[in-house]
Formats: structure tokens, sequence, C-alpha cells
């Protein structure tokens, strides 16, 4: 059984991912890049 609430994470998790490519442009940090990746991960556990 499906757990609503771990399916949402997830749904957010790839919509975040998706978007980490545009966080790739030159006036973005690496740190702040690192910290969106870390909380996809998160989401995605």
């Amino acid at each position: 059984m499906s757990n609503p609430e771990a399916l949402g994470m997830l749904r957010i998790a790839r919509r975040d991912l998706k978007a980490a490519p545009m966080l790739q442009v030159a006036s973005i940090d690496e740190a702040s890049r690192g910290f969106q990746i870390q909380q996809v991960v998160e989401k995605a556990l």
C-alpha cells in the first residue's frame, strides 16, 4: 500500500530535480546549488 505523503514528497523531489539544470548559471554559487540538490535527496528519502 502506498503512503500518500511519501508519494507527494517524491513528486516534489522529481519537480525540483528537473529544475536543477537551471541552477548551473554563473550567477548562482556552488553552495546554493548544493543546498538545493541536497533538499531533493532528502525529499526522495
